[in-house]
């Protein structure tokens, strides 16, 4: 039963989704403050993606070799890059997922693609275990400290609004998935529903991944 109410639940938002295309964005007022930031952060994605693409492309060719090794040498560690990336993910989130996709295109451990595979899970599991947190434990003190911060209020207010189509943006934007994951989880958004929209997530890693790579080889 608790599957069909999920599936349900699915068809109503697909429903509402359809209702909130790029057409009506543009011309319905009733959704100019979607628009905004939905814009805005389209915007901040275009822009933070040319500028990995430049980093990439400047630190390959003025990078002294002698640096380059160090820093391999120091990031030689698969385990705690890892570590590091999935307290990232569900805790902190201040370090940008493309950083790491950067330091996959160096590390020599296994094939570019499969190190992209193994940050998308390690990203998907860790909005997963956010989202637990934020529906099993909420009455944590550490959960409800996140949950007062300013920021924090801020998607609760996108969130009432829009529910799962905010889950969907932040999986593709620079708006910070792992306190969406956690939102989501602490209002009971259906855990089912909740699965299926952050599957986005490893559209952006494709997407992303693909653009470090062609960087690279410039």
């Amino acid at each position: 039963m608790i599957i069909l109410s999920e599936i349900n639940k699915i068809w109503q938002d697909l429903s509402t989704f359809k209702k909130i295309n790029f057409c009506n964005i543009a011309r319905m007022k009733v959704h100019s403050e979607f628009r905004r930031f939905l814009y805005n952060n389209l915007g901040r994605t275009a822009l933070w993606m040319a500028l990995v693409v430049v980093a990439i492309i400047a630190w390959n060719k003025w990078m002294p070799a002698e640096y380059l090794a160090v820093i391999k040498e120091k990031t030689a560690n698969p385990l705690l890059i890892y570590s590091i990336f999935f307290l990232s993910e569900t805790i902190v989130g201040i370090f940008p997922p493309e950083l790491f996709m950067g330091w996959g295109l160096a590390y020599e451990g296994m094939p570019y693609w499969q190190t992209v595979v193994a940050l998308a899970l390690t990203s998907y599991a860790s909005g997963m275990i956010a989202y637990g947190m934020g529906r099993w434990i909420r009455n944590l003190r550490y959960v409800r400290l996140r949950l007062r911060t300013k920021k924090a209020r801020k998607y609760v207010h996108y969130y009432e609004r829009w529910g799962g189509l905010l889950i969907i943006i932040s999986a593709i934007t620079p708006v910070p998935f792992a306190t969406v994951s956690l939102i989501s989880g602490a209002f009971n958004f259906g855990w089912l529903r909740y699965l299926l929209y952050s599957l986005s997530r490893f559209g952006r890693f494709a997407f992303v991944a693909y653009l470090i790579w062609k960087a690279g080889t410039m």
